[in-house]
């Protein structure tokens, strides 16, 4: 597994902590790999979640260290958001 993969799986599962996702929302990181979180938290995987979220590797890096914020993200184009934007609109309640 990538490093990348296993830092975000680390810190979204800590972030997370618990918390219950009604949908599922496939991260999908360029050249690298699936990340899926649901309701058992995060993983790798390749399976499609209600919602998928697209990013480059250093915009999900800057996601996790705080220098990317998720909204001004997607409206610049670093995320692109497809499927159901409320299952999105969860996920950043935990990456801020």
């Amino acid at each position: 597994m990538n490093d990348i993969l296993t830092t975000a799986i680390a810190d979204l599962n800590t972030r997370l902590n618990g918390a219950q996702f009604d949908q599922s929302i496939a991260l999908v990181v360029e050249n690298v790999g699936t990340l899926l979180i649901d309701s058992d938290g995060a993983r790798m995987s390749e399976k499609r979640g209600d919602c998928a979220i697209f990013a480059s590797q250093k915009t999900l890096l800057g996601l996790m260290d705080g220098s990317v914020k998720v909204m001004p993200a997607v409206m610049t184009g670093k995320l692109k958001i497809k499927g159901d934007p409320k299952a999105a609109l969860k996920l950043t309640e935990f990456l801020g």
